[in-house]
């Protein structure tokens, strides 16, 4: 709520121009990454997806060709000083998102809604920065998308067990590395 003596309208400018700001950094950092996008014509952006075997759903960002390959995408916004940003791939995060990478993979592969699109074997998690410095960008190889989505499959099997057990009781789901 605003106190009186407040300007109203130079308040929302102030937080329109830092809104400005901050969308224009994180483009400028993520710059570099779509100029190396092949076929962007190509590219499908923002979609839902379903698995039809293992009845889990999501929205993925894109599946991009990147050096060649197939791609789900994954844009994270983050503070240049944030742990994912200090820690890149020992951080928990870094984890979590390629968990995130291979489940959306493996619904946009096997989704009817997507039969005719390329097969994304590949993942792409991009860190951009909200002080405009160029994107961190890493690269998830086929082999590693299919084992994270192996450890993947195992946590739906647990997640799936619990509820089968359950008997109307409260089920923790939280994350526990």
């Amino acid at each position: 709520m605003l106190k009186i003596g407040h300007d109203e309208a130079k308040l929302t400018q102030l937080i329109d121009s830092e809104k400005n700001t901050a969308i224009r950094n994180y483009m400028k950092s993520a710059f570099p990454v779509i100029l190396d996008i092949q076929e962007p014509e190509l590219s499908i952006c923002e979609k839902k997806v379903r698995h039809p075997k293992l009845a889990y759903q999501g929205r993925f960002d894109a599946v991009v060709k990147y050096k060649n390959n197939w791609n789900i995408l994954d844009w994270k916004t983050a503070p240049a000083q944030s742990s994912f940003s200090k820690q890149g791939e020992d951080s928990i995060s870094y984890m979590s998102y390629v968990r995130q990478l291979a489940a959306y993979a493996s619904a946009f592969n096997y989704d009817v809604r997507h039969l005719n699109s390329p097969i994304a074997k590949y993942g792409l998690l991009i860190g951009l920065k909200e002080d405009g410095t160029p994107a961190e960008i890493y690269e998830i190889s086929e082999t590693e998308m299919e084992k994270t989505f192996g450890d993947v499959k195992g946590k739906l099997k647990e997640f799936w067990d619990k509820v089968m057990a359950s008997k109307q009781t409260n089920i923790d789901f939280a994350y526990k590395p």
